[in-house]
């Protein structure tokens, strides 16, 4: 069922069931459907088959989320450098979208960074430059 303009009333109009049904109840109907829809998406745990530093599509037809983790094991300054761009190779040219994140770590224990990337359809994207390890990369296709 689709979205039907809700009815503007006159005054003294005879309000009947098909009317209500119509404006309210089927509108209600729609609308909760597209609510239920908002939460639906498909994660895809691809760590074993990502690295860092290579070039990815997003050849689906729906947006991208990746959300990747990258950790370092020793005291210092963490740098994830993440690329989104419309061509290939993601280079300054190509690239629509970057970001650096970085993290100061000063006590000797390991760090992890966290960071997403969201990916139009059949645009590229990349961990271009990390001074850590992959720990995990998920990717989550929405609906």
């Amino acid at each position: 069922m689709a979205w039907t303009t809700p009815r503007t009333w006159a005054a003294g109009e005879q309000v009947t069931d098909t009317l209500l049904n119509l404006h309210l109840r089927d509108n209600s109907n729609y609308l909760k459907t597209e609510a239920d829809r908002e939460n639906d998406c498909s994660v895809s745990d691809v760590t074993g088959s990502r690295a860092l530093a290579t070039e990815y599509q997003n050849s689906g037809t729906k947006i991208m989320v990746a959300s990747v983790s990258v950790y370092r094991s020793t005291a210092g300054v963490l740098q994830v450098k993440y690329l989104v761009g419309a061509s290939t190779p993601l280079g300054d040219a190509g690239v629509t979208r970057q970001c650096w994140e970085e993290y100061q770590n000063t006590p000797a224990s390991g760090v992890y960074v966290q960071s997403l990337m969201f990916i139009p359809v059949s645009y590229y994207y990349k961990i271009a430059h990390t001074n850590g390890t992959l720990n995990r990369w998920v990717e989550y296709t929405l609906h």
